[in-house]
């Protein structure tokens, strides 16, 4: 089923793909220089938070909650500082909330336009 997508969508879409392409290339460089079990997982996150986009790009039901998790362990390093509350930490914090608040205003709307699918599209052989 072909639905047409809103230019709201688009818009949205095209901005999240840069930013999650630029996580993407600085998480890829970080695993390259620092490897660890939490830059590894930034990774897959950061791959995950693509795949998100293109669901939404494409209006699949789905990309909404895959992108609420993707963006929610984004937000986990920055609201368990033990330092305090920086300026960084604070900004951080506010970008976080205004891309959710983004999505959320943006997308929601338009969810029963989307179509349904599964996440992984594979076909079962029929013997």
């Amino acid at each position: 089923m072909k639905v047409s997508r809103p230019p709201s969508i688009s818009v949205v879409g095209i901005l999240f793909f840069v930013i999650g392409t630029s996580l993407a290339v600085r998480s890829i460089g970080q695993f390259v220089v620092v490897p660890g079990l939490y830059t590894f997982l930034m990774l897959v996150n950061s791959l995950l938070g693509l795949y998100a986009y293109w669901g939404l790009w494409n209006m699949k039901r789905w990309s909404i909650p895959l992108f609420l998790v993707v963006w929610a362990f984004i937000a986990v390093p920055i609201f368990l500082t033990h330092e305090g509350m920086s300026t960084i930490s604070l900004l951080r914090s506010l970008y976080v909330f205004l891309l959710v608040t983004i999505f959320v205003v943006v997308v929601l709307p338009h969810r029963s336009r989307m179509s349904p699918g599964r996440v992984w599209n594979f076909k079962r052989s029929t013997e």
